[in-house]
């Protein structure tokens, strides 16, 4: 479960904390080698950009489906070989 994040802002050199509801995206690599991100999971909680995908759509979406991709928890998983999970947050 992404609980929050730590945003760096290079115009300003502030760091600030904020909830996971409010990033553009985050994706999991469970199976990290320290060398490559490999996405496994990926998440877009910001539901606002979906719902203007929905309507583009003008097809039926299976909502529970969807709800999965706007979590902030992830779905099960097993580790890989590496023993190592990543986790790469996008902010707005």
């Amino acid at each position: 479960m992404l609980k929050g994040v730590y945003i760096y802002d290079p115009l300003t050199g502030e760091v600030y904390s904020g909830n996971g509801d409010r990033i553009a995206a985050w994706f999991i690599d469970t199976d990290y080698d320290k060398r490559a991100f490999c996405i496994s999971q990926a998440f877009f909680p910001d539901s606002s950009a979906w719902d203007k995908l929905k309507r583009a759509l003008k097809a039926p979406i299976d909502e529970d489906k969807f709800e999965l991709l706007t979590s902030t928890r992830s779905m099960p998983f097993k580790l890989g070989k590496e023993k190592r999970i990543a986790v790469k947050v996008i902010d707005p």
